[in-house]
């Protein structure tokens, strides 16, 4: 459904680009959620936005391919892409809901108003059954309509962003970090709301998070990223039971769990800038595997058909050893 290919997101500041994208490849079967996974600062935001096309005015580079069924994103003309494909066929719940609302709009309306934006209803009248309809499917009380975002708690208020995302059923929802902000018994609520919906609709979502708990509860695939670029993609058994390359193993190996009396192994050292990248693996100066080819930029290798993983380990000549 989704394939993104060499997709580049720079943006200019004093001390130069800054490579928050950097020639990124995902591919995404429709019904399925892929979860990116990473370090905080890492590109996962700046590539749901490049997806969307949601840009900030200091864009320093932004290329590659992006297809949804076949069609071609990143050259469509920008008034095509708002009429035909952002919320209708792709839709944003963003990070911090409290900033995303209007705080002087009542929750109901603003959810109702893609419908009038897209020429779905004429009228606010034509839109309260479609605003109900999607306030049950996430878990909201009809109440809650005629209420103002500050009258709501951050659970509640995130799953106001979630309906204005779902109310035109769009057919695939990127989620930027939904539960960062939340308790854990809230984060558990609106997870298991996200996998109503995807049972119910058959919506694919691209889950966007730094904490693998909650990863794990949605996850077909997942994509780990550092520095800008994705290191593996793979099932998410793969991942959690046999992760290839060196910083997924690293970043498995640095959660707690409730099953194993292990103790935490944090990874050593700190992520590279991001302005000015070192030359080859991006991750050898923490990586206790470096060799002599890391000096290189390692090329994705596909490993079993079905996974791939930039690491020159798993290149055809050094995976007997």
């Amino acid at each position: 459904m989704l394939q993104v290919e060499d997709l580049r997101l720079y943006f200019h500041t004093s001390q130069g680009p800054v490579q928050a994208v950097d020639g990124v490849g995902i591919e995404l079967q429709r019904g399925r959620t892929l979860v990116v996974v990473g370090e905080s600062g890492c590109g996962k935001s700046s590539l749901a936005r490049a997806i969307l096309r949601l840009l900030p005015r200091n864009v320093h580079t932004y290329s590659g391919r992006v297809y949804l069924d076949g069609l071609e994103l990143l050259q469509m003309p920008e008034e095509r892409f708002r009429r035909e494909v952002r919320w209708r066929r792709i839709a944003l719940v963003p990070q911090a809901a409290s900033t995303a609302l209007n705080p002087v709009l009542r929750v109901g309306d603003q959810v109702a108003e893609p419908l009038s934006v897209h020429g779905w209803v004429r009228t606010p009248k034509e839109a309260r059954p479609v605003v109900e309809e999607v306030f049950r499917l996430v878990g909201l009380p009809l109440d809650f309509l005629d209420r103002y975002p500050f009258e709501l708690s951050g659970g509640m208020r995130q799953r106001v962003a979630l309906a204005q995302a779902l109310v035109l059923r769009p057919e695939l929802v990127i989620l930027d970090e939904p539960t960062s902000a939340l308790d854990v018994l809230t984060q558990a609520g609106l997870m298991n709301a996200l996998k109503t919906i995807k049972r119910e609709l058959g919506t694919t979502f691209l889950l966007i998070t730094h904490d693998l708990a909650t990863g794990s509860e949605l996850a077909d695939e997942v994509a780990v990223m550092y520095a800008g670029q994705v290191v593996e993609q793979c099932s998410a058994t793969q991942f959690f039971s046999n992760p290839l390359h060196p910083y997924a193993r690293a970043l498995l190996g640095s959660v707690p769990t409730l099953r194993e009396d292990r103790p935490l192994a944090p990874i050593p050292g700190r992520p590279p800038s991001l302005i000015r990248p070192p030359a080859g693996c991006r991750f050898a100066d923490r990586c206790p595997a470096r060799f002599d080819r890391c000096t290189a930029d390692p090329p994705p290798f596909r490993v079993d058909g079905d996974r791939w993983v930039r690491c020159w380990l798993w290149a055809e000549e050094y995976r007997d050893g």
